[in-house]
C-alpha cells in the first residue's frame, strides 16, 4: 500500500488496481436487535474491487449483490429540505466513489460540515470518465481555489464538459456581471467563467478575472483555457489539434505582449512590460507529468473520447481538413519525375514540406503572444515569431496575467493565416480543457488558509 496505494483515497486503495470497500455506516444495528429481529447475526466486511469500478454508477448495500442505475440519495437523504442545510455532512448508507489516482488533501473535504453544506446527490452517469457523479453541492466561495476563465461559449463548453462533478450555484454580488459554472477535477474545486458574448480581447477578460477574483477571494490558479493560432515549422511540428501551453523562456513568463510598447523613429517597434509569471507549484506540476514513467502514450485520448461522445461536434475533424497538410499531400502528389513541384499550392513552406500526420494532439510548451488583434498575415506571424520564438497567437492573456498569476493552455485551430475557418475550433476547445484536466490530476493546489 505505502507504494502503490493510499490509506486516505476512498474507497481505499491497496494497489494500483485494487480498493477496498467498505460502507459509510460500518456500525449500524445488527439483524438481531430492534424490530424485525432474526437469529442471524451480521458481521461488518470489507470488498475487494477492481479499482476501474469507480467509473460504474453502482449501490453497494449491506447485503445483496451491487445495484447498477440505483438513486443516489438514502431515504434519511431525501427527507431533507432542499433548503435546509443540516450541517450533518455526508448521511449516505452507501459507499462514495472517486477517483482513486486523485490525490487527496488539496482541498475542502467532501464531509466537512463546517467548509460547505450539502443539499444531495440528484443523479449519476458515466461518460469515459469525464462526468462520472452529477451532484448538486453547496460550497462556500472560499471553498474553491482554481480560477477558469474562456473566451468564448464553445470553449467553456468543453471545460464544463470535464467536470467530475457539478455543484450548486452561489448568489453573488449586483455588480458582478459574471456567470460562473461550479464544479470538482480531481477533488479540485473549480470555478469557471465565459467572456461576455461578443466581447474579446485583453480588456474584456481582465474585467472577467477581477470580478471572479473579488467574488472568489481564495483562487490559488488562473487557468486560460481556449483556443488559439498555431506558428507552423519543421522544428515545432505545430498541428491544428495540438496543445500549446505557456512556458517561461529567457526573460519571458511565458507570455508576451506583442502589441504592447513604443515605435521609434526608424519606424522600429519595441515592446515594453513584462507579465507575470505562472504559479511555481504549476511548473512543478508540469515538471511532474512530463516526468511521469506511467503516463499513457496518448493521455488526453480517453477525455477527448468523453467529451466527444457527449459532443459529436467536439470530435477530430480529420487532418484532411488541415490546409497545412492537405496541401502538402497534393503538392507532394503532383510531383514530377524530375522532381519539379507544382506551384501556386499553398503551405508549399519547404519548412513544413515533411510533416506528417498525426491523429493524436500533441502537447508544445513555449511562448505565446498576446494582443488585441487577429493574426491573419503568414508575413506578420512569421516576423513576431522568429522575433520572439512565438508558438501561438492569441487575444486574452495579456489582460488575464495583469491580474493574476495565470498558465494559457491554447487548442490550436488554425496557423494565424488567411485560411482561418472553425472547422476545428470545437476539437482545438476540447484538447485544451483535456490537458486542463490532465494537468489538475498532478498540480498539488495549495491549501486554502
Amino acid at each position: 500500500m505505502n507504494a502503490n496505494g493510499g490509506q486516505k483515497t476512498n474507497p481505499i486503495k491497496l494497489t494500483d488496481d485494487i480498493v477496498c470497500h467498505s460502507p459509510d455506516e460500518p456500525f449500524g444495528k445488527c439483524e438481531c436487535k430492534g424490530e424485525g429481529k432474526s437469529e442471524r447475526h451480521s458481521h461488518f466486511a470489507h470488498t475487494l474491487l477492481p479499482s476501474k469500478l469507480f467509473r460504474i454508477q453502482a449501490i453497494f448495500e449491506d447485503l445483496g449483490h451491487p445495484e447498477a442505475n440505483a438513486p443516489l440519495t438514502s431515504p434519511e437523504s431525501e427527507a431533507l429540505s432542499n433548503d435546509v442545510d443540516s450541517g450533518l455532512g455526508t448521511i449516505l448508507s452507501q459507499s462514495s466513489f472517486f477517483d482513486p489516482r486523485t490525490k487527496l488533501g488539496t482541498g475542502p473535504s467532501f464531509t466537512d460540515s463546517k467548509s460547505r453544506s450539502e443539499r444531495r446527490l440528484t443523479s449519476a452517469q458515466t461518460s469515459d470518465g469525464i462526468a462520472i457523479v452529477q451532484t448538486r453541492l453547496v460550497f462556500k466561495r472560499e471553498d474553491y481555489n482554481v480560477g477558469i476563465v474562456c473566451a468564448l461559449p464553445k470553449e467553456h463548453l468543453a471545460v464544463r464538459a470535464i467536470f467530475d462533478s457539478k455543484h450548486q450555484n452561489l448568489i453573488y454580488p449586483p455588480e458582478n456581471t459574471n456567470h460562473y459554472a461550479l464544479g470538482c477535477i480531481h477533488n479540485r474545486n473549480i470555478v469557471s467563467a465565459c467572456l461576455p458574448s461578443g466581447n474579446y480581447g485583453t480588456c474584456a477578460a481582465a474585467d472577467v478575472l477581477v470580478h471572479m477574483k473579488k467574488s472568489f477571494p481564495n483562487l490559488k490558479i488562473c487557468l486560460l483555457v481556449g483556443i488559439g493560432g498555431g506558428v507552423p515549422s519543421e522544428k515545432n511540428d505545430i498541428q491544428l489539434g495540438d496543445v500549446v501551453v505557456s512556458h517561461p523562456e529567457g526573460d519571458s513568463t511565458g507570455v508576451i505582449q506583442y502589441d504592447l510598447g513604443k515605435t521609434l523613429k526608424n519606424n522600429e517597434f519595441v515592446r515594453k512590460g513584462f507579465l507575470q509569471s505562472p504559479p511555481r507549484f504549476i511548473m512543478t506540476g508540469i515538471s511532474d507529468l512530463e516526468s511521469d514513467p506511467d503516463k499513457a502514450r496518448y493521455p488526453l485520448q480517453a477525455c477527448l473520447e468523453g467529451i466527444a461522445t457527449r459532443h459529436p461536434e467536439y470530435g477530430y475533424p480529420g487532418y484532411q481538413f488541415d490546409p497545412l497538410l492537405a496541401a502538402n499531400a497534393k503538392r507532394n502528389s503532383s510531383s514530377s519525375g524530375d522532381g519539379h513541384k507544382e506551384e501556386g499550392i499553398p503551405g508549399k513552406n519547404a519548412q513544413v514540406s515533411k510533416l506528417q500526420p498525426r491523429t493524436h494532439p500533441k502537447v508544445h510548451y513555449g511562448l505565446i503572444a498576446s494582443g488585441n488583434q487577429v493574426i491573419k498575415s503568414e508575413q506578420v506571424r512569421d516576423k513576431l515569431a522568429s522575433q520572439y520564438s512565438i508558438l501561438c497567437f492569441e487575444m486574452e492573456a495579456a489582460g488575464i496575467m495583469n491580474a493574476c498569476s495565470c498558465l494559457v493552455i491554447r487548442g490550436i485551430c488554425d496557423y494565424s493565416d488567411s485560411q482561418k475557418n472553425h472547422i476545428w475550433q470545437e476539437y482545438a476547445a476540447a484538447t485544451a480543457a483535456a490537458y486542463a484536466k490532465l494537468l489538475l490530476s498532478y498540480a498539488r493546489v495549495p491549501k486554502n488558509s
